[in-house]
C-alpha cells in the first residue's frame, strides 16, 4: 500500500515565509550593527572629552566607521590617530616666549597657517627653518573606546537588534 501526499502550495508559502524572515533578520542585524558602531563612536568621544577636558569637536575627524552591509555582516570603528593638535584646545596667542593655548605656554613654539589652511602650533627640529613638527597631545580615546567595546557593545547591539526586529 502506497500513500502519496502532495502538498505544493503550503510548502512554497512556508519557504517564502522563511526567506522573508531571513531577509528581515539580516536587515535588522545590519541596522543594529551600524547603530552600535555609531553609539561606540559618540560615546567614546563623549567619555574621552570628559576625562581629558579636550573639546568634542577636536575628535570630529579622528573616528571612521566602516559600515555593515549585505555582503559584510560586520562593522569597524577606527580611531585615525590618538594624538590631537594643541591648537584645537582653544584660542592661540603668540607671545615673545612662544605660543600659548588657554593657560598652557609652549616655549619656543609658534603659530602658523599651512598652505591648506590648517592652523597649528609648531616647533622647529633644529636651527634651520625646516623641518617643523606640530605640537600634539595624547587624547587617550583609544583606551576608552577599547574599554567600551569590551564591556558594553554586546549589550547595546542586543538592544538595537531587538528594536529593529
Amino acid at each position: 500500500m502506497h500513500i502519496n501526499i502532495k502538498v505544493t502550495g503550503s510548502i512554497e508559502k512556508v519557504m517564502q515565509n522563511i526567506d522573508a524572515e531571513r531577509k528581515k533578520t539580516e536587515t535588522a542585524t545590519i541596522r543594529a550593527l551600524n547603530k552600535t558602531a555609531q553609539w561606540l563612536k559618540s560615546e567614546g568621544i563623549k567619555r574621552a572629552s570628559e576625562e581629558t577636558k579636550i573639546p568634542r569637536k577636536a575628535f570630529k575627524n579622528k573616528f571612521f566607521i566602516l559600515k555593515a552591509n549585505k555582503k559584510r555582516l560586520w562593522c569597524r570603528v577606527r580611531l585615525i590617530s590618538d594624538r590631537i593638535g594643541v591648537a584645537k584646545l582653544g584660542s592661540i596667542k603668540q607671545t615673545m616666549r612662544g605660543a600659548k593655548v588657554g593657560s598652557t605656554l609652549y616655549e619656543g613654539a609658534f603659530k602658523a597657517v599651512m598652505k591648506n589652511g590648517h592652523v597649528g602650533i609648531f616647533r622647529r627640529r633644529g636651527m634651520k627653518s625646516l623641518p617643523i613638527d606640530e605640537e600634539k597631545i595624547k587624547s587617550g580615546a583609544c583606551e576608552i573606546v577599547k574599554e567600551l567595546a569590551e564591556s558594553k557593545v554586546e549589550e547595546i547591539f542586543e538592544k538595537y537588534f531587538h528594536q529593529q526586529i
